[in-house]
């Protein structure tokens, strides 16, 4: 079945890929986005603060299952993303093991980094939120003010926009070269 479902925005390209089949463009539309994936994640973490290493290991990227995105080849970047699943838990374990003390707070990690992009409202402890309504209700604890956290950085779709450009030539650059390969594996078949 030859493709004509996939496209990079590119006639150059898209001209070519009507020879491939489907599992060919589709390798050649990823590669393009794979490499987008990596360069928009280093210019996020590029701008976050050399002291907030914690913060720079949570931002990241990861190609998406093709079963969970409509069979369309797609990438995901941005906080608490790409992480392996085993060395998330071996984090958590090493994390709850050690104990707080009378340290405050427990810092960002890929848990609560949203709370680095987004902020915080207003913030008490001696509540808790009810059911899936997420009603809070008083726990009969005394209620301590935790404060607002301001928002650190812009939201993670700004710096795609930013770096719309940038973006584009690296899908250009990297679905010729991935379409290259797919042509001459075709010329070795047929």
């Amino acid at each position: 079945m030859v493709s004509r479902r996939f496209t990079t925005g590119f006639k150059e390209i898209d001209k070519n890929l009507k020879y491939l089949k489907d599992t060919g463009t589709r390798r050649v539309v990823s590669a393009g986005m794979r490499k987008q994936g990596q360069y928009l994640a280093k210019q996020i973490k590029a701008d976050v603060p050399s002291r907030y290493k914690s913060i720079r290991k949570a931002i990241g990227w990861r190609s998406l299952a093709l079963r969970r995105n409509k069979g369309m080849p797609g990438v995901k970047v941005g906080a608490g993303v790409g992480q392996n699943k085993a060395a998330k838990g071996r984090a958590n374990i090493v994390r709850f093991a050690r104990s707080r003390g009378k340290r405050l707070g427990v810092g960002i990690d890929s848990r609560n980094i949203h709370w680095w992009f987004l902020g915080t409202a207003k913030r008490t402890t001696g509540t808790r939120r009810r059911g899936r309504s997420g009603i809070r209700v008083d726990t009969g604890k005394p209620k301590m003010n935790r404060g607002v956290m301001p928002s650190q950085m812009s939201p993670v779709i700004y710096y795609a926009r930013r770096e719309k450009t940038a973006l584009m030539a690296i899908m250009r650059a990297e679905s010729a070269k991935a379409l290259d390969k797919e042509l001459k594996k075709l010329k070795k078949v047929g």
